[in-house]
């Protein structure tokens, strides 16, 4: 995940990058997508490790860290997976204990656990933070509000 902006403020080795708001429409359910999501054309401002000393008015590359977007797309898809699995060992376990019919068991707990599973996403997600580097100097401009509509 990237992203590129303009550095606007600085504070020790943390910048603040303003850069348009938009997102794919896929982005909308990713846990990661809603740092990234305003109303397209809205400006945004994210904090961000400045690990290349990039100065303000620096047009500069965001990149999350992999260790954070597989956190990301492990929340995102494994979590819900883990629950549907989960759902379906348990419902096997307790049709076959209580004598019932499998098949339908089965199917209802698979459901259940996919449901917790999305609902754990969900609250975690909210809460999710990720953590941006600056990686890249881009160019050295100065800033200026035309730079940002463009």
């Amino acid at each position: 995940m990237e992203r590129t902006g303009i550095v606007v403020k600085i504070s020790g080795s943390i910048a603040f990058v303003s850069f348009k708001g938009s997102c794919p429409e896929g982005c909308a359910a990713c846990p990661m997508g809603r740092m990234f999501m305003k109303e397209n054309g809205e400006i945004c401002e994210i904090k961000a490790v400045n690990l290349v000393d990039a100065k303000i008015g620096d047009h500069v590359r965001l990149e999350l860290d992999a260790r954070t977007t597989l956190l990301a797309y492990g929340l995102a898809y494994g979590v819900p997976l883990l629950g549907l699995v989960g759902g379906i060992l348990s419902g096997a376990f307790v049709a076959n204990f209580f004598g019932w019919k499998q098949t339908i068991v089965i199917g209802v707990f698979g459901f259940c656990g996919l449901g917790l599973g999305f609902f754990y996403t969900l609250q975690k997600g909210k809460r999710f933070i990720a953590h941006p580097y600056i990686t890249n100097v881009l160019s050295s401009e100065k800033l200026n509000n035309h730079q940002l509509k463009s």
